[in-house]
């Protein structure tokens, strides 16, 4: 399968992934992140009409949407005692 045509098959899942920007003169809060998420496909839709009538990026207008999303949140640290989930498949 092409890796292109995966844009026209529903439901979609997005997947955008970021480089990790390790340079020196980045803030902590610059620096990129690759990660995949599973949006609903009417929300895909509306963010690539929105891409491109504004002429940006679909990842411009994630990071705003986050960015505008996290401004009123209170956000706690997570506690020092939580071990993270592994990520990927598990061992058989």
């Amino acid at each position: 399968m092409e890796p292109y045509l995966f844009l026209y098959c529903k439901p979609y899942i997005l997947t955008f992934t970021h480089t990790l920007i390790m340079e020196e003169f980045l803030t902590e809060e610059e620096q990129e992140v690759k990660r995949t998420f599973g949006i609903y496909a009417g929300l895909f839709e509306k963010m690539e009409q929105v891409a491109y009538w504004e002429r940006t990026t679909q990842k411009h207008i994630l990071n705003e949407a986050l960015a505008q999303y996290f401004a009123t949140k209170d956000i706690k640290p997570i506690p020092s005692n939580y071990k993270k989930p592994r990520r990927g498949r598990k061992p058989a």
